[in-house]
């Protein structure tokens, strides 16, 4: 059942009382300011739920008489409902596997109380939260699949290794996120945990994509060891010129790592010197690094079998072509690609291609 761009609509009809409905969907219902839990129903078989744009909605109450959403529900989306203070049965949601929030209400902040939703979730996505909510990665026991997008007032109460099962993340526009572990870090406390050390070899993370939210300054830090990682995306570095000792460690590190992105970090001047010794990278993605002054000084991963320049220094074309002054780096890549502005050169097996007004 789907109920959508009803404008004039304030009570909703009893859709709880259908004992075999599993989709719900609640989208663009702009009138609608208060739900009453006993005649809207329980919803004793739903699957799926999604309220979308019901942004006028306030006050959801429980029914009395039976629990809403009795072990059922698994997916459970909501997107633009700032006003709404509550969520019924928040806390008790065991089969709860995906959750989505988008611009939420002031509901996000029984989140952290909510053990069993959160010991069951395998797909959490938060985005454009202005809430100070703190979270626990050790709460998170079943969870996959990571996102928070623009949540401003969001932080960990350790860091992100001590997501157990976490395989793939994408953490941007989180300035706060690690505060907390990063402090504990500079006062020589433990993280949360008496595992981490465990938990850091065993870290199944093998896709991230990330900002200065993970990636600059004390946090860089509180990452961690991520040796599956295969594939990492990092952009919006500001003022980072070139990578600090710790940080080119580290990236020694990513023994499993097969492409790196490096994205809109204007400021970056020098790519981290190691990436040599990186044996499993096969793509390298640059874009947009306006001040990039030159490859590494050391060749290239040997095994690398693409790299994309897009947008960066205009003297990049010259540098990666032949007598170019990084031509001796690139030379092993089967296929190279510049992109500057409306022009496209590939590389492919020693023959060059150019593309005009792409």
């Amino acid at each position: 059942m789907n109920l959508e761009s009803c404008r004039f609509l304030c009570a909703l009809p009893p859709l709880g009382h259908l004992p075999s409905l599993k989709l719900l969907g609640l989208r663009k219902l702009p009138s609608v300011r208060h739900v009453d839990g006993e005649s809207f129903g329980g919803f004793p078989s739903l699957e799926e739920l999604e309220v979308r744009w019901v942004d006028q909605w306030v006050e959801w109450t429980e029914p009395a008489a039976a629990p809403m959403f009795p072990g059922c529900l698994k997916k459970l989306r909501l997107e633009c409902c700032q006003l709404l203070r509550q969520f019924p049965r928040f806390p008790h949601l065991p089969a709860l596997q995906e959750l989505n929030i988008s611009m939420p209400g002031s509901y996000i902040l029984a989140l952290p109380g909510c053990p069993q939703a959160l010991a069951s979730l395998k797909t959490l996505k938060i985005e454009y939260c202005d809430h100070s909510c703190v979270l626990s990665a050790h709460e998170f026991k079943s969870l996959q699949h990571l996102e928070l997008i623009k949540c401003q007032g969001l932080r960990l109460a350790d860091s992100i290794q001590c997501f157990s099962n976490l395989r793939s993340a994408r953490v941007e526009g989180c300035p706060q996120l690690l505060a907390l572990a990063a402090t504990a870090a500079s006062e020589g406390g433990p993280l949360v945990g008496h595992d981490v050390d465990e938990r850091k070899q065993q870290q199944p993370l093998s896709h991230l994509r990330t900002d200065h939210s993970l990636m600059s300054g004390d946090y860089f830090s509180t990452i961690g060891k991520l040796p599956g990682l295969r594939s990492l995306w990092f952009s919006d570095m500001p003022g980072i010129t070139h990578f600090s000792d710790e940080q080119e460690l580290w990236f020694q590190q990513l023994t499993s790592l097969e492409r790196l992105s490096v994205v809109d970090c204007t400021s970056l001047r020098r790519l981290p010197s190691s990436l040599c010794a990186l044996p499993s990278m096969t793509m390298l993605l640059l874009s947009g690094l306006r001040n990039l002054q030159s490859l590494p000084e050391h060749a290239l991963p040997p095994k690398l079998q693409e790299l994309r320049i897009r947008n960066c220094a205009e003297d990049m074309l010259d540098r990666v072509s032949k007598d170019g002054a990084d031509w001796p780096k690139v030379a092993h890549i089967p296929y190279i690609q510049v992109l500057h502005t409306a022009n496209l050169v590939g590389h492919i097996k020693g023959e060059t291609i150019v593309v005009q007004n792409i």
